[in-house]
């Protein structure tokens, strides 16, 4: 495990212990998800986030938060040109 993802794995333990619904994930054909980096697309990436944020939204029921370190900070930019109006805290100190 590199260092972003042990930072990564701490934050969402963190999260985790304060109370908010936390879901970690590989995008694919990145870290231990399925798939060769090679086979990705940004829209395979950007769908896996959709799935996910439905997912952990549906679970939690409210906000949701997202958090991306590296890849996934730039993912959640898309993301959030996809579906609207989410709020993001950027790795790079960028907030909307």
């Amino acid at each position: 495990m590199n260092h972003t993802r042990r930072a990564a794995a701490l934050l969402a333990r963190a999260l985790a212990g304060s109370g908010w619904g936390v879901l970690q994930v590989d995008l694919f054909g990145c870290g231990d998800s399925d798939g060769e980096f090679r086979d990705a697309s940004w829209k395979t990436w950007v769908d896996d986030l959709i799935t996910a944020f439905d997912w952990l939204q549906e679970r939690v029921g409210g906000r949701v938060g997202l958090v991306g370190i590296r890849l996934g900070d730039y993912s959640l930019w898309i993301l959030r040109a996809v579906l609207g109006e989410i709020s993001i805290e950027s790795s790079s100190g960028t907030r909307s």
